[in-house]
This record gives structure tokens, C-alpha cells and sequence, in this order.
């Protein structure tokens, strides 16, 4: 990795007389493949999850409206939209990092470092950095430096997008009931979604941090029954979230 140099910049975010890139892929870290994570791929009418390899989030299909930057949630409201909405005990740790970036992830293998993958950004959402690669839409992943467990929460714009999202996966919801893959959960806010992210990717720091050892259908019903109790508290929680 390499800093960009002015006129790289420039290219890249527009300058005097310049024009811009169509697109720019920045290759960012390494992370074990060990943490756990949420897909999310699919067609044209919305998109699923599945888990992959204790990875990542994923596609979004051109039906979904692109988020702009200032939708874009910041950490405070998106742990004050999780602390209202989330289930007891599986909200996000306030002990543990979440970052929200607002540029497309992908990952995949690190021909480098077996057993790793590797997270690349770009400022296209339909270009691939290459063919190994899937889309991100949140990550959650264990660093273990020193004797110190960093469990990091990330949230891409896949994630977040407002669009109509029907699921891939089955979900086991908290009470037991089983909800089915292929679940149309509708239209989503940028908030819903979040949530609905969120909610999938704190269950998985939950069950690392207290060793809980919930399956992907298990974080994925964490992750709906957080946006039905947003939903049912919708006026009330963005009362409270707006400004954080």
C-alpha cells in the first residue's frame, strides 16, 4: 500500500480541470477468516444471505436506490438505533469498535497469507475487483494482539441501502419459530436496514465475546427480530437516535 500522490487525489476526487475516475479500488487489510459476518447477495428484486466461509455481506442489486452521504448513519446513531432495538444482551459491546464506511467492501482470498482474506474498496458498487471477490454489506472479526480480543463491528453501504430485501437464508428467531428463506421483508429505510445488519452482526460479537456459539440462522433471527422491534418503535427510536 502506498499513499496517492496530489495529482492522484486529485484524478480520483476531482480538481482543477480534471476528470474524474470512473472508478478506484483501494486495497485495505487483512483479516482472519475466523470471524463471523453476514452475506448478502442476490437478484434483481432485492437481495438474500447466506453465510460464506465465516466471512462477509454482499451484493446489491441495481433496484436499490444508492445511498448518498449525508443518509450515511453515524456510529452514535447506529449503536443508539441498536441499544433500543436489539433484543436484550445483543446489542453491540460498548467495550468493542463499529466503524461505518462509506465505500464499497469486498473480499476475498489473500493469495499472501492462506487462510486470510483480504478487503478491497471501490467507489463503484457494479465493478467487481476482480472475480474471487464478494460484496460486503457488514463484518464482524476477531483480532487477537497481544492477549487483547478486538471484536470490530463494520458496516458497508451494502448494508444499509434502502431498497426490498428478501432473504436467502432461514432464520431461528429468538422465541424458537423458524422463519423460511426466501422471506420478503419488504422495503427497508436506510435506518430498517441498518438495523437489520446491525442486528445480524452484533449477534455474532455477542457469541464470540460470551462463547454462545450461535449458528448463522440464530444471528440471522437476532438480526430480523431487531428491525420488527424497530419497526414497532420506528417514530419513537428516530425521535431519540435523530441527532446522535
Amino acid at each position: 500500500m502506498r499513499v496517492l500522490s496530489e495529482d492522484e487525489l486529485d484524478a480520483i476526487y476531482g480538481g482543477q480541470n480534471v476528470t474524474t475516475l470512473g472508478q478506484v479500488t483501494v486495497t485495505a487489510t487483512r483479516l482472519h477468516q475466523t470471524a463471523g459476518s453476514y452475506w448478502q447477495g442476490g437478484g434483481a428484486s432485492g437481495f438474500g444471505s447466506d453465510e460464506i466461509g465465516g466471512g462477509g455481506s454482499s451484493c446489491w442489486p441495481s433496484t436499490f436506490t444508492p445511498i448518498k452521504p449525508w443518509d450515511v448513519p453515524s456510529v452514535g446513531k447506529v449503536r443508539c438505533m441498536m441499544d433500543a432495538a436489539a433484543e436484550p444482551g445483543f446489542s453491540l459491546s460498548p467495550n468493542y469498535p463499529v466503524a461505518v464506511v462509506n465505500s464499497w467492501a469486498w473480499g476475498g482470498p489473500d493469495v499472501e497469507m492462506p487462510g486470510y482474506t483480504q478487503l478491497k474498496f471501490t467507489s463503484n458498487s457494479n465493478v467487481s475487483p476482480g472475480p474471487e471477490f464478494t460484496g460486503y454489506s457488514g463484518f464482524t472479526y476477531t483480532q487477537d494482539r497481544d492477549g487483547v480480543i478486538a471484536n470490530t463491528v463494520s458496516l458497508f453501504p451494502g448494508g444499509m441501502i434502502a431498497g426490498n430485501v428478501v432473504t436467502g437464508g432461514e432464520a431461528r428467531m429468538p422465541d424458537g419459530t423458524i422463519r423460511p428463506a426466501g422471506t420478503n421483508l419488504g422495503s427497508l429505510s436506510v435506518s430498517e436496514h441498518t438495523v437489520l445488519t446491525m442486528g445480524h452482526e452484533a449477534a455474532h460479537q455477542q457469541s464470540r465475546l460470551r462463547n454462545l456459539g450461535l449458528t448463522e440462522a440464530q444471528a440471522e433471527g437476532y438480526g430480523q427480530k431487531a428491525l420488527m422491534n424497530y419497526q414497532a418503535r420506528k417514530d419513537s427510536i428516530e425521535s431519540q437516535c435523530r441527532y446522535k
